[in-house]
């Protein structure tokens, strides 16, 4: 796709955060790092066929499952790309088993950041590590998704441009169902508080706000106008920084949202260490899922 207006501005606000976002994924330089880098520098070995990631194959610990072709939607079928290709064997061979939740969310900011900066970013994990690098830099791809939505809170009839993101109004501001001020005596989010921001709408001038869900993890909440607002990390409790969505419903939009590649080494820790190189591509969705899929075999 062609990127220009809030989608261009949305490029140069990720690339202004690439910094912030490594700093927050940096990691101390442990023996399993130094040995993974020290491997790294050596001479690259041919590439075998059909092997990707079997190498680390049960070696990071986690239950059974597995991190690549894992299923791309959420909690009742939210947070879903419309279409997308199957998840499991139809994906291709695992990288190792699944990670555990910390371990696998390390290793997609990780990436993340990588993606951003144009730098390899390394990172600790459970039972091992790994050095991400990147192969495409981040782009915005126009995409359908399932997303949900609270109650009354109205479907955008253009694409919702993916932000994803934990942000906090300077002031108290307004919500609305629809992306127009807001008549009054409505919700309010109150000044500081932290918010999940899914996107922006009518040219970036508002945002969608996505709050937390039993079932389907995060739901649009409402529209809230886009000035004033700063990026944060997420709450060590986002379920208490959000209210509860109520009434839910599922619905299918476009939208436009940020996807990259990146080659990732992991390593297992140990003696008899091994380790095992692969292309992954991720995409990361407006409800803050991420789709990973296997970028090579």
């Amino acid at each position: 796709m062609v990127i220009k207006g809030p989608a261009l501005c949305l490029m140069a606000m990720l690339a202004a955060v690439a910094t912030d976002v490594r700093a927050q994924t940096a990691e101390a330089e442990t023996p399993c790092l130094q040995a993974l880098r020290a491997e790294q520098a050596k001479a690259p070995p041919k590439k075998k066929k059909s092997n990707t990631g079997k190498a680390v194959l049960g070696l990071l610990g986690g239950g059974a499952g597995t991190l690549i072709g894992k299923a791309v939607c959420g909690k009742g079928n939210t947070g879903c790309i419309v279409a997308a290709a199957a998840a499991g064997g139809s994906l291709g061979v695992a990288l190792g088993k699944k990670l555990d939740e910390k371990s696998e969310k390390k290793l997609t900011e990780a990436s993340y950041a990588a993606a951003l900066s144009g730098q390899p970013a390394a990172v600790s994990l459970t039972n091992g590590c790994a050095i991400a690098d990147t192969v495409t830099p981040v782009e915005l791809e126009d995409r359908e998704v399932v997303l949900a939505f609270a109650g009354g809170v109205a479907r955008p009839t253009e694409t919702l441009t993916t932000i994803a993101k934990w942000q906090a109004p300077g002031g108290t501001v307004a919500m609305s169902a629809t992306p127009a001020p807001a008549k009054k005596g409505g919700a309010t989010l109150p000044a500081g508080k932290p918010a999940f921001v899914m996107g922006s709408v009518a040219d970036g001038r508002y945002l969608l706000v996505g709050r937390e869900d039993a079932e389907n993890g995060k739901a649009a909440a409402g529209y809230v106008p886009a000035k004033g607002w700063t990026a944060m990390e997420e709450p060590e409790n986002p379920a208490a920084q959000t209210a509860a969505a109520g009434q839910v419903n599922t619905v299918t939009l476009k939208a436009a949202v940020p996807c990259w590649v990146t080659r990732t080494t992991l390593r297992s820790e140990g003696q008899k260490a091994q380790q095992d190189t692969t292309d992954i591509r991720y995409c990361r969705l407006p409800d803050g899922n991420t789709e990973t899929v296997l970028a090579s075999s």
